[in-house]
């Protein structure tokens, strides 16, 4: 029995199949992760917007931010657990407060055109008027997921380190701030995405402010008999 060959039609269609079904598999790749959707927007991008010291970014909505890799902040208060001022209610709150430590900001990123400057800033003491950290959505670079504004900043640490075999070196950052106000927003999941909503209200952080707390906390202390 002879095999008849394909035509050209069916020759033709087999190969727009073909084609088709290779365009599809990143799709479908991420289609087949636990909640996967090919159009839903992964993952995150941040940027650090640090003032007088741009980097050599040309991303059009980020242009000279430095790339941030990864980040870390905490803050703790060691005061929330005392007995002589853990009642709920507002007496003991200067006291509470005096037990608040905040955390320098630490993050990673490649080195780039801010790598010398960021070393002198730390070298020289120079305080750094303002550095801000947004966290963005590849399809809503628009609006801010996160962010964290610092004012007074002063760089605490720097430090880098690298192998043969990378394609870019990368320094680890660290740095301590007079203020800060930090803002995050709902995002909510979509068929074809993910959309940022407004800007939940904002926590606000000044040094100066606790301070005050802080001496008014020891006076009543002092006061105690």
């Amino acid at each position: 029995m002879k095999t008849r060959a394909p035509t050209n039609a069916t020759a033709t269609l087999s190969a727009v199949a073909l084609v088709s079904l290779f365009a599809l598999i990143p799709d479908l790749a991420r289609a087949g992760r636990p909640g996967g959707d090919p159009d839903e927007d992964r993952g995150v991008e941040m940027y650090l917007a640090i003032d007088s010291i741009p980097s050599d970014n040309e991303t059009p909505e980020h242009k000279g931010q430095t790339q941030v890799l990864a980040w870390s902040w905490g803050a703790s208060n060691s005061g929330a657990g005392r007995r002589d001022c853990s009642s709920p209610s507002t007496e003991g709150e200067e006291a509470r407060a005096a037990g608040v430590t905040m955390q320098d900001i630490s993050m990673t990123k490649f080195q780039d055109a801010t790598t010398a400057q960021l070393l002198g800033a730390l070298v020289q003491g120079k305080v750094i008027k303002k550095v801000v950290l947004t966290v963005v959505k590849p399809k809503a670079k628009d609006k801010p997921l996160m962010r964290i504004t610092f004012e007074n900043v002063m760089i605490s640490s720097v430090s880098m380190g690298g192998s043969g075999g990378e394609d870019r070196f990368t320094e680890n950052l660290s740095f301590s701030f007079e203020k800060m106000r930090f803002e995050n927003a709902r995002v909510t999941a979509k068929v074809t995405g993910r959309e940022v909503g407004k800007l939940f209200p904002p926590f606000v952080y000044d040094r100066a402010a606790l301070a005050k707390l802080k001496n008014a906390a020891k006076g009543d202390a002092k006061a105690k008999p």
